[in-house]
């Protein structure tokens, strides 16, 4: 059964790659992101990885679990969100 006047909104693109929206910049985060394998890593160590002790971060995901929104991700979201309001909802474009 489909649900009628229900709109996606596409959000995990924007927030995940964060800045990195070009595949050059991706690639860049790449080349400098080490591969761990984290049953092999003290905790100790993954906790100061996980700190935002890394030199690259998701400037839009929060330093406190690198999973959800900062203020910048949830403005992200807003301004999707408003967007897309805004195709539907007359009253918005006055």
């Amino acid at each position: 059964m489909g649900q009628s006047n229900v709109h996606f909104i596409p959000i995990d693109k924007k927030l995940s790659d964060g800045q990195y929206q070009t595949a050059q910049s991706r690639a860049k985060l790449r080349k400098q992101t080490t591969v761990f394998n984290h049953s092999d890593m003290a905790a100790g160590e993954l906790e100061k990885m996980l700190g935002g002790q890394s030199t690259e971060s998701n400037k839009y995901l929060s330093d406190e679990d690198h999973f959800h929104p900062n203020k910048l991700g949830y403005g992200i979201m807003t301004n999707l969100l408003y967007k897309e309001m805004r195709q539907y909802l007359n009253w918005l474009k006055e």
